[in-house]
């Protein structure tokens, strides 16, 4: 839901964090407005999620990129649905990412 949410109504978020997302191409009409609006995407997985969510977030990133939309990519080996360590850490560092002036 966070990856459709924040394209298709990118003109009310800075930024989104996808955790353990799944990209659909259905989304991809949204793309130029997420770039448009200066959407960036935080995308975080689990390495051991199923193969085929792991495709279809490196498709999104594939995609975020191909648009030119800001993203940070993040994936966690030995993970599956959940962030190790410290989570309000990671989140911390994916929000401070969203706050930095594009480049």
């Amino acid at each position: 839901m966070a990856y459709y949410i924040g394209l298709k109504n990118a003109e009310l978020f800075k930024g989104v964090i996808t955790i353990a997302g799944l990209y659909d191409t259905t989304f991809n009409q949204y793309l130029f407005n997420a770039r448009d609006k200066g959407t960036k995407f935080v995308i975080i997985l689990g390495g051991d999620k199923p193969e085929f969510k792991i495709r279809a977030n490196f498709d999104g990133l594939s995609q975020l990129i191909k648009a030119g939309v800001d993203v940070s990519f993040q994936v966690y080996g030995g993970y599956g649905h959940t962030i190790p360590g410290d989570i309000g850490f990671e989140i911390k560092r994916a929000i401070e990412w969203l706050e930095k002036p594009r480049d």
